[in-house]
């Protein structure tokens, strides 16, 4: 996988664990992506206010203030997120088939643990960013309430690609799974959480997952 910072300012709050080899996805209805449409809040439409709005809020036009904390800021980042992102979704997917075996007390503790960490990783990584870069929709498939688009991302001579996941939620598209550069962000948080559940149990991963939102080290292990 690359490393591409000015990238995350696009899926933002995008945590990055170990890459692993991705099963291919079932087949789905596409449909040629008309950029030049009027806006009538496809998911395309969704993620173009997404990437831009997060842009406009996350963009440090003073070069000394790069890698400081903002409350002001971030408070206003995180916010902006929420609108468009189903965080509660991500979480649930996230144990995979573990989400079921959980009581409703372990799955509300789990979500929110989660969802703080999510946060405060991209925040942090908010404070670093570059947002020197142009971004281009190339496709949107919709099939039966679920949606991805996908946008390039490009900055000098780098480009990646990126897939938002939607599902529709209260009548409106909401974000809840991105692929960034081929590296699915739900199989990769189940990858690592299952294995873990496996070999000490949920409650091992609650208590790391509490240690980790503790420390000020984002390298503690899982």
């Amino acid at each position: 996988m690359k490393t591409i910072n000015f990238a995350i300012i696009a899926s933002l709050f995008l945590v990055v664990v170990n890459a692993e080899t991705l099963k291919s996805q079932p087949p789905a209805i596409e449909k040629k992506l008309d950029i030049k449409q009027p806006a009538k809040n496809t998911p395309t439409d969704v993620i173009k206010r997404y990437t831009e709005e997060l842009k406009g809020l996350a963009e440090i036009k003073d070069p000394k203030q790069k890698g400081k904390k903002d409350q002001s800021r971030e408070k206003s980042i995180a916010s902006k997120v929420r609108q468009f992102f189903d965080f509660d979704e991500l979480a649930k997917q996230s144990l995979g088939g573990n989400w079921k075996k959980q009581k409703p007390s372990d799955r509300k503790k789990f979500s929110k643990l989660f969802i703080e960490l999510v946060e405060t990783s991209y925040l942090k990584r908010s404070r670093n960013l570059v947002a020197d870069y142009d971004v281009s929709y190339i496709n949107e498939v919709v099939q039966e309430g679920h949606a991805s688009v996908t946008s390039r991302v490009a900055q000098k001579d780098a480009n990646v690609d990126i897939t938002y996941d939607l599902h529709r939620k209260s009548g409106k598209w909401m974000i809840y799974n991105i692929t960034l550069d081929n590296v699915n962000l739900i199989r990769n948080y189940q990858s690592q959480f299952n294995q873990i559940i496996k070999k000490k149990g949920f409650k091992h991963l609650v208590n790391t997952m509490q240690a980790k939102l503790k420390s000020t080290d984002e390298e503690i292990p899982l």
